[in-house]
Order: C-alpha cells, then structure tokens, then sequence
C-alpha cells in the first residue's frame, strides 16, 4: 500500500526537519493543494530531488493532478446508498490513475464495493487515515487493502508510530535451524497455555517457545488430521505457561498472552508474520520436559503430552509423544538476553 503524506498540517519548516529526520523514508508520495506547491514546496523538492524521488499528488476543485498539473485522478464523496450505486455502475476512463474515496457515516461496506470493482485495473484506489489504527484497517479491506492511503496526521509523534509500523511489516525470515533431542522426561501435571489465534495457520506454521530466552523450538498449531478430533488450525498448544514465546519486537511469557496480544507466526522456512490472539486457554494437563542439544549445551521446552502436540521438523512434524533421542526438530537460536521481554547484549545463564 502507498502512503502520501497530506501536507496540509505542517510548515515547510516542519516539512524540512521531518525530511532531516529521515521520515520520509517510509512513504512514496505528497498531498497538498495546488496553491501550497506552487508556493515554496516545489521549490523544497526541487533541492532535495536526489534525496526525495517521491510523487507528488495535487488536489484542487475535486481533480488529481501531478506535480506538472495534468489531471491523473478526482476525489468522489459517499454520502448515501444512492452515492454508492451511482459509483458502482459508472464507467470510468481506463486512463484514471488515482480516485480518492471520501465517506462519511459508512467507511469499510464502502471502500469494500469499489476494491472489488476496480480490482485487476491500472486505477489506484486511495483514502484518507488519521491514525495507525485506520491504516491497518485500510490495508485489510477485502484482505486486499486499497492501493494508497493519505496520511492527515498532525501530530509528529503518531505520524512516527505509522511509519514505524509501515516498517515493522518489512518481510521478516529468522535463522531457523535443527535442534538435537537429548532427552524426554514425564514431569506430572501443570499449567498449560493453549493460545488460540485470529487466523487459520497452516501445517509448518506455529510458535516459537523456550525455557529461556535462547532458544525456541518451534510448535506447530494444531492442523494435523488425526481422526480423534477435529483440526483447530487456528490454535497452538504452546506448552506450559511459564515458558518464554518469541516476538519480533519483545519477548513474552505465555502467562502473559490475552484476546487482543500480537504473537508472531512462524513458519519451517523461518517466515513470520503478526497475528491477533483471540482468546487464551489455560488448564492443567500432564506435562513433559523435552532437552534439545546446542553447541553442547541443553536447553528444554515443556509441553503438554498429548498426541496433538507437534514440534515442526525439516520435513513436516513429529508428535512430541512419538519422540525420541536423536530426534532433530526446528528452532530459532537468540544470541541475546532479555530483559522484561526486550532483547539486550548483557550475560544471562538460564537452566
């Protein structure tokens, strides 16, 4: 999705020291009136083409225009059912690039009826967000998202927070590697935390949980058939919920977990993503202690016993009730400690 950043709230001083700063660096364009660029703007982005190769995106009596004040897109108001319907059947030039939604009392029904009838086309859907939490909830309309949005954000500090996490969504590929099975030893019951997502995970994909914060074995959700019980793809039996769970920003314990928390998904190739947890399942269950070998040293994990917990594998899973020494299964080896959850370059021992 691309990012314009309206204009209309800063001083061309604001403008430069956001540019100082290295703001800009997330976002493909500008958005301004007419009048505000032909004042000292193009100027600005005349002395800084080399380091700003972005558009620029014109706005004045309802057109679109480029930098060169050729039209290339119109804003259109939805106001009413009738206004949707109108949209819906009118036939627009295939030489339109932009069209800027604007809406009133109904924003996502709206924006989903025209995703759908200008998806596969060279026209470039674009709307207006004012916080990170409307453009997340741009970019996943339809799961497709429209095409650009227009940042009108006064305030610097939660324009930071939006590029921030424009950023955070760069692809991320972890190291995974194979862990040695050393041991698998019955410990009695406990705690466990079944963590249960917003999102239906696929075979290969799951958690990342340790006894400490070095390394992480890699769970996967429960999308095995097995003819017992039915698949819950959309849940990890992550073990017990002292243990640590891996996050691309911070590190949590599962204890931790509630509806609303971001976990991070990982796959057998290392490929992660954020996720929404939904809702958390805690319950006392028979529980073993796996120890994996690394760099000739153990570290372990606790999980529930149970022939629906699986630790992901080279070449699919392995039941953790069907292990045995020898075994190899995947994880993520950190070279760094945490504190509260933050990794940090400190020593830190943990058995």
């Amino acid at each position: 999705m691309d990012l314009f950043l309206d204009c209309t709230s800063y001083s061309l001083e604001t403008l430069k020291d956001l540019q100082t700063r290295g703001m800009f660096t997330a976002i493909n364009g500008f958005f301004m009136s007419k009048k505000f660029y032909e004042g000292q703007f193009s100027s600005f982005l005349s002395s800084h083409a080399n380091e700003l190769p972005l558009r620029v995106l014109l706005h004045e009596n309802g057109r679109l225009l480029n930098e060169n004040f050729l039209v290339v897109g119109e804003k259109v108001t939805i106001k009413t059912p009738d206004d949707m319907n109108e949209l819906m059947e009118r036939e627009f030039s295939e030489e339109l690039q932009y069209i800027l939604i604007e809406t009133e009392n109904w924003h996502i029904i709206p924006l989903e009826n025209l995703i759908a009838k200008f998806n596969g086309t060279s026209t470039q859907l674009l709307a207006v967000a004012t916080s990170k939490e409307e453009v997340q909830l741009l970019e996943g309309i339809l799961e497709l998202g429209i095409n650009g949005c227009i940042l009108n954000v006064a305030n610097e500090n939660e324009l930071e927070l939006i590029l921030e996490s424009v950023g955070a969504k760069e692809e991320t590929i972890l190291p995974l590697q194979e862990f040695t099975v050393n041991s698998i030893e019955r410990i009695g019951t406990g705690d466990r935390v079944c963590v249960d997502t917003c999102a239906l995970l696929k075979e290969g994909e799951g958690l990342l949980v340790g006894g400490t914060a070095t390394v992480f074995l890699l769970v996967e959700a429960e999308v095995a058939h097995t003819g017992f019980v039915s698949p819950r793809p959309f849940r990890v039996n992550a073990g017990a919920l002292s243990l640590y769970v891996y996050g691309k920003e911070k590190t949590n314990y599962l204890s931790e977990l509630q509806a609303g928390s971001k976990v991070f998904i990982v796959n057998k190739n290392g490929k992660g993503r954020i996720e929404t947890v939904g809702r958390v399942k805690i319950e006392r269950r028979p529980l073993i202690l796996i120890r994996v070998l690394f760099e000739a040293r153990e570290y372990h994990v606790i999980l529930q016993e149970a022939e629906t917990v699986r630790l992901v594998t080279t070449n699919g899973s392995i039941r953790v009730d069907e292990l045995q020494p020898g075994d190899k299964v995947l994880g993520f080896h950190s070279k760094k400690g945490r504190h509260f959850g933050m990794a940090v370059d400190e020593f830190l021992e943990e058995h």
